[in-house]
């Protein structure tokens, strides 16, 4: 990568690590999203999803 030449390799390792986790985290987020126990704040997605019907006690 371009923008990391020349920096010392510790400091490179660990932004490339961050990098990896961030990729991580944004793929299980998505997946959480596509299985609806998150709710989707980028479309404001109002029907229920998973955690809500499993926190909902009817009364």
């Amino acid at each position: 990568m371009q923008l990391l030449e020349g920096l010392p390799y510790e400091l490179h390792e660990h932004l490339t690590r961050m990098a990896e986790l961030h990729q991580l985290q944004t793929m299980v987020v998505r997946r959480l999203v596509l299985e609806r126990l998150l709710p989707n704040i980028h479309t404001l997605d109002t029907k229920p999803h998973a955690v809500t019907l499993l926190n909902h006690h009817p009364t």
